[in-house]
């Protein structure tokens, strides 16, 4: 057998991953056997000793080692017509070193890459591709143009995609994105739940083993898994990355821009035959939809919404700080405010000074004081008399009777419901302090908050009232240091974000007296900063431009 030994690359001479090999009889076909074992380098050499025992019964070989990250694609009958046309476009993927096999129907290729699978072969395309534990059989009989072995990743990821992931039986579809916006915690609820749980549960804890330890097959499952709630990248690749599949080569792969959200998100994604769409669609006062509640609007509609808003605003009662009036224009009816902040940043207190604001204008307010450990009548009376608690602790003043308390007995959502459609014409304002009241927790937090979100959300547009929403902020947010909060750090932020008319972040700035209020989403205007000041032991906070600048 003829060897040019001239074009085979230096670099692979240089490699101690040489072997002879001959033919022999296995099962009744003619086989090439290497006279070393793939698994052990010890029996392998050098080219220049393999090269020195070459006679004309034996033939040249390569053994693939992942240390040397130089690889095979080995394809076979390339003279059909199907074969001819696969093998041009590999061809043209890879552009590397390229053999014409012994056979003189295959070609072998030959690059610097790393597989993302345990699969080698495709039996149904005669391909097979290897990084270790195989050798081919090496002529220098090589293409014509193809004589450097080049980094090819990207290359070997479109061929693992391609002929190792896909299901071929998958014709294109037309898919309806998933009509909803779910938190990562909401979908996560809904996979664990479903029908195929068990399954997904196996996959975000990183068990491979029902894909025969394939890495990369189970990365596909889960992303494919993920996608059929979501067709958000982002927000698939952030599920994807805490789950137990991590790895460092999602992200540390230099020649790949983001190989988790290339090879294996988008492929999820366009192997989508259909999307989620919830059964139990929320109907809390059982009210039918009609053709005049379509979601889609002209832009003449949109603009008759907003004038009706600005209508509604003239009388809407104020939040008692005049900057923050110029920016959302009070509380208006149908809309959901929602606030948030730290914990022990003042959102109680400036519920107390709002509910103070809107009574004093002669509206009627129903407040949900459900926080724990919080006396309201303290907070409302150092509001009132702009007092300190120790002040209003000794003699509590007479109350405004347009302030209505709920404090106990409303203990989840159903409940909710039942208290706002009794207390629905009487009303301003109403204030629930705070919406993690109604979750029953752990795993369920993020699915009960948003079910209860919604709920508010229809109740305000129904019945035309103005309800403000007291929420925490999520781990991360909390970490933040002098830093003014957006609309991402509430925690469950998807559903105030869907739902909100507008949202309000408490920050308090380093001094401690001043800060600012975040107006993060606005229906009325522009999204602004307004600057508040706290008195010391008291729940009472007035405006003052003074706190946006102490903010920066």
């Amino acid at each position: 057998m003829e060897i040019k030994q001239h074009n085979i690359p230096a670099e692979l001479k240089d490699l101690k991953q040489w072997v002879l090999w001959k033919f022999e009889t296995v099962d009744g076909k003619q086989t090439k056997v290497p006279l070393g074992k793939s698994n052990n380098p010890s029996t392998w050499s050098s080219y220049k000793d393999v090269l020195s025992n070459l006679d004309g019964k034996h033939g040249l070989g390569f053994m693939f080692s992942p240390e040397s990250r130089v690889m095979g694609i080995d394809m076979d009958h390339i003279d059909t017509t199907e074969g001819k046309k696969r093998a041009q476009e590999i061809l043209k993927q890879f552009s590397s070193y390229t053999e014409i096999s012994p056979s003189g129907t295959g070609y072998h290729i030959l690059v610097k890459a790393k597989k993302n699978t345990t699969k080698c072969k495709n039996n149904e395309f005669d391909l097979e591709f290897y990084d270790q534990k195989r050798f081919f059989t090496m002529t220098g009989d090589v293409v014509a143009g193809m004589n450097k072995i080049e980094e090819r990743q990207e290359a070997v990821d479109w061929f693992e995609q391609k002929y190792f992931f896909a299901d071929k039986s998958q014709e294109p579809v037309h898919l309806t994105p998933t009509a909803i916006s779910l938190s990562d915690k909401e979908i996560l609820d809904l996979a664990l739940n479903a029908s195929n749980g068990a399954k997904t549960a196996s996959l975000y804890k990183g068990e491979i083993g029902s894909y025969n330890n394939d890495a990369s097959a189970a990365d596909l499952a889960l992303a494919s898994i993920i996608a059929f709630y979501t067709q958000d990248i982002g927000q698939i690749e952030r599920i994807m990355k805490s789950s137990g599949l991590y790895r460092e080569k999602w992200v540390k792969r230099k020649d790949i821009d983001n190989w988790l959200v290339k090879w294996c998100i988008e492929p999820a994604i366009r192997g989508l035959k259909e999307t989620y769409s919830p059964s139990d669609k929320l109907e809390p006062f059982n009210t039918k939809v009609n053709n005049k509640d379509s979601i889609i609007k002209t832009g003449n509609e949109i603009s008759k919404d907003l004038k009706e808003d600005f209508e509604l605003a003239k009388t809407a009662p104020k939040t008692g700080i005049a900057e923050l009036d110029s920016i959302i224009k009070g509380f208006i009816p149908k809309h959901v405010y929602t606030m948030s902040g730290e914990t022990n940043i003042g959102k109680t207190s400036l519920c107390c000074n709002f509910a103070h604001s809107v009574a004093k204008q002669g509206k009627k307010v129903l407040y949900f004081a459900l926080e724990p450990g919080v006396s309201v009548i303290h907070y409302v009376a150092s509001v009132q008399e702009k007092t300190t608690f120790y002040e209003v602790s000794k003699n509590l003043p007479d109350f405004n009777d347009n302030i209505h308390y709920v404090v106990s007995g409303v203990d989840s959502p159903e409940v909710l419901i039942k208290v706002l459609e009794s207390a629905k014409d009487d009303y301003d304002l109403v204030i629930i302090d705070h919406i993690g009241y109604f979750s029953s927790g752990g795993d369920n937090y993020i699915h009960d908050q948003s079910k209860t979100v919604k709920i508010i959300a229809k109740f305000a547009k129904q019945f035309k009232v103005a309800v403000l929403m007291v929420a925490h902020i999520n781990k991360q947010a909390s970490k933040k240091k002098s830093q003014i909060l957006t609309y991402n750090d509430i925690s469950g932020s998807a559903a105030f974000k869907q739902d909100s008319t507008e949202v309000l972040l408490v920050n308090k700035n380093s001094n401690g007296k001043t800060g600012v209020i975040n107006v993060a989403k606005t229906k009325m205007g522009r999204e602004d900063i307004c600057g508040i000041r706290f008195m010391e032991n008291s729940a009472f906070i007035e405006g003052d431009p003074q706190g946006k600048v102490d903010a920066t």
